[in-house]
């Protein structure tokens, strides 16, 4: 019984809590997923060429951005495409380097503050080959800013 109240009072707590609605900011996973790296870089560069489907949010706000590898923290099994620090790429930004809105992302519950040139971020990156290509496109499915 001693262990239950203390219990009971946290969950109470945390149950009357404000009712005003609360920001997520997303948060990296403690692992590393398979087929991904994590890493730390900085944004060199942003590419502001759009996509031309109006319904990719890509068509709104740049998702492709010239990134420095500062510093490698882990890979995930699988992930067939080392990278090195110091190393500039091209990475694409699934949400975006704009910050995520109701607009652009209207069913995503984590938000994105956005990157601009000379932020550094973490990231899990994947590298995904694309039909027809052989070198793979790196790819941010999530950050968070440094």
């Amino acid at each position: 019984m001693k262990f239950y109240l203390p219990a009971l009072l946290v969950l109470f707590g945390f149950a009357c809590g404000s009712a005003k609605e609360e920001v997520r900011l997303a948060k990296l996973p403690p692992q590393i997923a398979p087929s991904h790296c994590r890493l730390v870089g900085t944004i060199v560069s942003i590419d502001t060429t759009r996509s031309p489907n109006p319904q990719d949010p890509c068509a709104k706000a740049p998702c492709k951005a010239k990134v420095k590898i500062t510093k490698i923290l882990g890979y995930g099994a699988g992930f067939t495409s080392p990278l090195a620090e110091g190393r500039e790429v091209e990475m694409t930004f699934t949400f975006t380097l704009a910050p995520t809105t109701k607009d652009l992302f209207p069913n995503l519950i984590a938000t994105y503050p956005g990157l601009k040139t000379g932020d550094t971020f973490q990231a899990d990156i994947q590298a995904q080959v694309k039909m027809g290509e052989e070198k793979p496109s790196l790819v941010v499915m999530g950050y968070e800013v440094k």
